[in-house]
């Protein structure tokens, strides 16, 4: 069965923690709550920092979250450097990586040689980009 799970980066501005588990929304005015699997709390997230769980993971079993930033090695035969932000494709229904040099489902990825390298929040510079 496919595991349905999201991630958030709490509001805490001084926390910074990423929290994983269960989404709710607890209407127009607040924030997006993550529900940690065993925990009777919610946690308020930032908005833009929530991402869905893809059901896959990397080379070292890191789990592939939506805004996860990877790098596929495949000796330049196809991605050249293969490294982009994970998102969602609404016209494709996929998971698609998007960066400076690659445009592709995350499908075609051998996931043997694909890595989680960061991501657009914590460390934008490694595409170039300021973060939020």
């Amino acid at each position: 069965m496919r595991e349905i799970k999201f991630r958030g980066k709490l509001v805490d501005p001084d926390n910074g923690k990423w929290v994983h588990g269960d989404l709710a929304h607890a209407g127009k005015k607040h924030s997006p709550c993550i529900r940690i699997s065993g925990n009777p709390f919610m946690y308020g997230v930032k908005p833009e920092t929530v991402g869905q769980y893809t059901g896959l993971k990397d080379y070292t079993e890191k789990e592939i979250y939506e805004g996860d930033i990877i790098h596929g090695d495949d000796n330049g035969t196809k991605y050249g450097d293969g490294r982009g932000v994970v998102e969602w494709d609404e016209d494709e229904a996929a998971y698609v990586v998007r960066g400076p040099r690659v445009n592709a489902n995350l499908s075609e990825y051998v996931y043997d040689d694909i890595y989680v390298i960061g991501n657009k929040y914590d460390t934008p510079e490694i595409l170039g980009g300021t973060g939020k």
